[in-house]
C-alpha cells in the first residue's frame, strides 16, 4: 500500500515500542486514547498484526524508509456500534472501509501528510480489496 514514495507496511511487534511513542504524544492520545503499558499495547494491537481482528494497521514511512505514523483500515459492519453512529447521518454500504485518521510524531500533524496519507489509504483500499463499494461518505 503507498504512492509517491511514502510507503505504508504491515505494523509488527518490533513496532510497539514506536507505536507506544506515537500514541503518548497529547494530541494522538486525545484521539487515540489507548494505555501504552507492554499489555496494553498487545491487548489492542496484537489481534490487529496476528489476523485474528478485522483491523488493519500500516506504518506510513517516507521515500527512506523512516517511519512516521500509523493509519489503520477496517470494515465499519465489523464494529456494530460505528454503524448505529453513523446510520443517522449517512448510509454504511455492505463491505464499506473506514480508514482512521493516522497518527505519529509531532510535526506529522502540521505537514499535510495526516490528510494525504488518508487518501493515499483510500485509494490503496480501492485496488488491495476487490468489490470495495467505489463512493465515500466523505469526500472523493
Amino acid at each position: 500500500m503507498g504512492e509517491a514514495g511514502v510507503r505504508f507496511r504491515p505494523l509488527t511487534r518490533s513496532d510497539f515500542p514506536l507505536l507506544r511513542g506515537w500514541l503518548e504524544e497529547p494530541l494522538v492520545a486525545r484521539w487515540w486514547n489507548h494505555q501504552t503499558t507492554d499489555d496494553a499495547i498487545e491487548n489492542d494491537f496484537g489481534g490487529s498484526v496476528d489476523g485474528s481482528d478485522q483491523t488493519e494497521l500500516f506504518v506510513v514511512l517516507t521515500a527512506d524508509r523512516h517511519p512516521f505514523g500509523l493509519i489503520q483500515r477496517y470494515p465499519i459492519a465489523a464494529y456494530p456500534e460505528y454503524v448505529d453512529e453513523l446510520a443517522p447521518v449517512v448510509e454504511v454500504p455492505d463491505g464499506a472501509l473506514s480508514p482512521d485518521p493516522p497518527a505519529g510524531f509531532p510535526g506529522f500533524r502540521r505537514s499535510g501528510y495526516g490528510s494525504w496519507c488518508r487518501r493515499v489509504a483510500c485509494r490503496s483500499s480501492r485496488s488491495d480489496c476487490p468489490g470495495l463499494p467505489l463512493r465515500s461518505a466523505v469526500g472523493p
